[in-house]
């Protein structure tokens, strides 16, 4: 009978804790969108505390110490959390980042091959092992990575010239310039692809600073 009572009552702790960890994970989200990193960690460290598989809690107490320069403790922080979960990707990514502030570009290389291994296609991970190269004096390796690097920008560039254009349809003229610029951050100086950017660009200014016009972006590979 005892057994029978016990179990709603422990069954309203373990939810109570929850509700406590999320709690705190979103008042650090706060603290850490302003910066107050002190903050940030203490109510991350008691989110964790109260709910170990809040993992996001966990991924951003990793990233925290890392921006406080306590990168021992983060790359602690992001290995935990890849023993919990293995396939998580960006815990990943940050793990490398710890390991190469602290100087330990061996583990960092062995994470970052396993990495490309997987996954060759983000553009992260090559500018990481160029960087990791650049430390070694590999400097032929270092273009190399950052050549393959580049090429995925200009991937990545078409996104934000798609975001852009629809922003621009709908005339949030903030956010489409916002993307436009970021598409011409990312492209090569040769590429067909800027002049009608920067056409466009042009034509949401002038819109926002006179009538409006009906100056469109052409079709675009």
């Amino acid at each position: 009978m005892l057994a029978f009572t016990l179990a709603p009552l422990s069954s309203c702790q373990r939810q109570s804790r929850r509700d406590g960890a999320l709690a705190d994970y979103l008042k650090a989200k706060s603290h850490y969108a302003a910066g107050e990193l002190e903050h940030a960690a203490a109510l991350l460290e008691s989110s964790r505390r109260k709910d170990p598989n809040l993992h996001q809690a966990g991924f951003m107490l990793g990233k925290t110490l890392f921006f406080q320069q306590s990168y021992a403790e983060a790359e602690t922080t992001f290995t935990r959390l890849l023993k919990e979960n293995p396939d998580h990707h960006e815990s990943a990514i940050w793990l490398v980042r710890s390991q190469m502030q602290r100087g330990a570009y061996d583990e960092a290389r062995e994470q970052l091959e396993m990495l490309l291994s997987y996954d060759a296609g983000d553009p992260r991970l090559a500018y990481l092992m160029a960087q990791i190269c650049l430390a070694e004096d590999s400097v032929e390796d270092a273009i190399a990575f950052l050549q393959r690097a580049a090429v995925f920008g200009e991937e990545l560039a078409k996104v934000h010239l798609e975001l852009g254009r629809i922003y621009y349809r709908f005339q949030m003229d903030e956010r489409a310039l916002a993307e436009l610029r970021l598409c011409l951050s990312l492209l090569p100086d040769g590429n067909p692809v800027r002049a009608p950017v920067v056409r466009l660009v042009e034509t949401i200014e002038a819109r926002r600073e006179g009538p409006d016009t009906d100056t469109q972006l052409g079709e675009t590979q």
